[in-house]
């Protein structure tokens, strides 16, 4: 597992702050992200979303190939 953080991720459903780790096991054939923090850019400055909320797992899913080229995955 490595962590990583991204302070700032342009994409089509807004800007994202976030961190986590990535399942970095030589066995996998598939890099897995695990989102522990979610941060989107609101009009007043940045806005956490609870990550366990399914509106907030429906975004992360939605992220995972915008995240996954921001870390050369």
């Amino acid at each position: 597992m490595k962590d990583f953080t991204i302070s700032r991720l342009n994409t089509r459903l807004g800007i994202f702050k976030l961190k986590g780790v990535v399942n970095s096991d030589s066995q996998a054939t598939q890099q897995h992200i695990r989102v522990s923090q979610l941060e989107i850019m609101g009009c007043d400055g940045w806005v956490e979303l609870e990550v366990g909320h399914h509106h907030s797992r429906q975004i992360i899913e939605q992220l995972d190939a915008d995240i996954s080229a921001h870390l050369g995955l």
